[in-house]
């Protein structure tokens, strides 16, 4: 076998390739004689091996290049493979080669697995490499795609690669009309046969090696093509376009194209106008496809797919739109709100669907967070970033199902930008601007809890608490002075022991932090003070110590811990 895959020449290998015959010839045959399936099934494997090896060590050399050897293999293999799964010729049944079967499928799937195998990282590379140009944006794009495909690497592969997909596909739909319909190989045959197809399409331009902004245009329909499916399958014109659109067909548009959308995508990352235009198109594209599963009813989250796709490429627009206009990442920001704020609307619209209205507020949340990100730079530009999410997570508590959540979310919103602005300003006394706002906000808590037994003190005192402790607290850590942490304490041990005596959760432990806080600011400068002059084994051994005590009333603390607990969370 050895020699028939380095000969040089056909007549090198027709010497090794004969005895191969002889060898394939002499296993069939004692397969064939054999009674029992797990010997057969070994020897009619072996045999299978050796006459592949045999016609690929020939058909082999007579290739243009060693990147075409996988592919002379791989139609040998598709070849036996065919003869395997035949059921009928026009002379009838094989039956022949019926107990061998499974023996000659193993061996060409073996082979032909080894063939994908080894251009799998060519593959790859041209299929997701192009993705590597988010490091040098719009630095130029090349002339020809096969400079693209990872700036400063050369593709690994060639036009074989594109040989060897083809062929895998055209095997999978042979082997899927050839086998019964009760043959368990027949759905994953059925399923790979498009895949394969579909990657051929996406080699091609690299396979000929065309120009940037060819391949780039014909990566983009290729992407969009499934997308247009999915559309068309939507259509209610029918039961059998119903049919069609609840089977297997729905899940395979959407996950085709996004396999495919990160090739257009990162080739078009080199030039600022195919960026601006892929993602155009793959925005409108992916939300048309969402926007048709809508109108169509398709049950389940598949329409969440396309939709959360929408998002992406729509803030991966707002951003290239801001950079394309040369404007500071605190300024660009605002296009990323923009797209959340508009992205909220739509799932505000479509409540009715939970399977879909949910997904669309994460995807929502995340570029609103990235765009937070993004204007944290300034602290005037994030107190607006933050003021203006705030009032969006304001109007999204306006419906009742989203009330308790989106309240919280949006007071603790408003009280950072409230924050950041004072920061952003340079306040050294934030307390003068805090403390009217807890003034006037413990009033109104209370009068919320007399007007709803139910309504919970996190709900009615937490803002106007959190608003004066929290800056209070970091003011303290930057403040030598020793008369806001002896009023913030006084204010805090107030309100610990108010949330302790009406058994108030959200004072209790708002106020308990914020007096340790202060607590361990007065005490540091001792505390590292006494480090320093105690002897460095004392904290090893009051640690130690500790750990003992605690040990042994191990089961006595824990309930106490239990005890503790349910204390507090029987508070309202």
């Amino acid at each position: 076998m050895w020699l028939s895959l380095t000969a040089a020449s056909p007549g090198a290998a027709a010497g090794p390739a004969a005895l191969l015959l002889a060898c394939a010839a002499t296993a069939l045959y004692a397969a064939y004689r054999l009674p029992g399936d797990g010997p057969r099934t070994v020897l009619s494997c072996a045999g299978g091996l050796a006459l592949l090896a045999a016609t690929g060590g020939v058909l082999r050399t007579v290739t243009p290049s060693p990147q075409w050897w996988p592919a002379a293999h791989l139609l040998c293999a598709a070849a036996l493979l065919t003869a395997a799964v035949a059921r009928r010729t026009r002379r009838g049944r094989l039956r022949a080669l019926a107990p061998l079967a499974r023996g000659l499928r193993l061996a060409a799937l073996a082979v032909g697995g080894a063939a994908v195998l080894w251009t799998t990282p060519a593959t790859l590379q041209a299929l997701y490499g192009p993705l590597s140009w988010s490091a040098g944006i719009w630095t130029g794009a090349p002339e020809r795609v096969r400079d693209a495909l990872t700036p400063g690497v050369p593709w690994l592969g060639g036009g074989s690669v594109a040989a060897v997909a083809a062929l895998v596909a055209a095997t999978a739909a042979a082997a899927w009309r050839l086998l019964p319909r009760t043959h368990p190989w027949r759905a994953p045959a059925r399923g790979t046969a498009p895949v394969a197809a579909a990657v051929t399409a996406a080699l091609l331009p690299a396979a000929l090696d065309l120009g940037y902004a060819v391949a780039v245009a014909w990566l983009l329909a290729l992407a969009v093509a499934p997308l247009a499916g999915y559309a068309v399958l939507g259509r209610p014109n029918g039961r059998a376009a119903a049919a069609s659109w609840r089977g297997p067909a729905a899940a395979a548009c959407p996950a085709a194209a996004l396999a495919l959308t990160p090739a257009p995508l990162g080739l078009a990352l080199a030039g600022r106008t195919a960026t601006l235009l892929v993602l155009a198109v793959l925005t409108l594209a992916f939300a048309g496809a969402a926007l048709a599963a809508v109108r169509s009813g398709t049950p389940g989250r598949l329409p969440a797919v396309p939709a959360c796709a929408a998002v992406a490429a729509a803030a991966g627009l707002g951003w290239a739109l801001a950079m394309t206009a040369e404007l500071p990442p605190r300024h660009a920001a605002f296009a990323l709100l923009a797209v959340a704020f508009a992205v909220l609307g739509a799932a505000s619209a479509a409540r009715r669907r939970p399977e879909l209205c949910r997904p669309l507020e994460g995807a929502a949340a995340c570029v609103a967070a990235t765009g937070l990100l993004a204007a944290s730079g300034s602290a005037a530009w994030l107190s607006l970033a933050l003021a203006l999410c705030g009032l969006a997570a304001g109007a999204l508590a306006l419906r009742a199902d989203r009330r308790p959540v989106a309240a919280v979310v949006s007071a603790v919103l408003l009280l950072c930008a409230a924050w950041a602005r004072l920061y952003a300003s340079e306040v050294t006394v934030p307390e003068a601007y805090t403390l009217p706002v807890t003034l006037l906000a413990l009033p109104l808590g209370h009068l919320r809890r007399r007007g709803a037994e139910r309504a919970s003190s996190w709900t009615a005192y937490a803002p106007g608490l959190a608003a004066t402790a929290l800056p209070g607290t970091v003011a303290v850590w930057g403040d030598p002075g020793w008369l806001r942490p002896l009023l913030l304490g006084a204010a805090a041990l107030a309100v610990t022991l108010w949330g302790a005596r009406l058994a108030l959760q959200a004072p209790l432990l708002l106020g308990g932090a914020t007096l340790a806080a202060v607590a361990l600011h007065e005490l540091a400068p001792y505390l590292a003070r006494m480090a320093g002059v105690l002897p460095r084994w004392l904290p090893l051994a009051v640690a130690g110590a500790l750990l003992l005590a605690v040990g042994a009333t191990y089961e006595k603390r824990l309930r106490e811990v239990r005890r503790l607990r349910a204390r507090i969370g029987r508070m309202s």
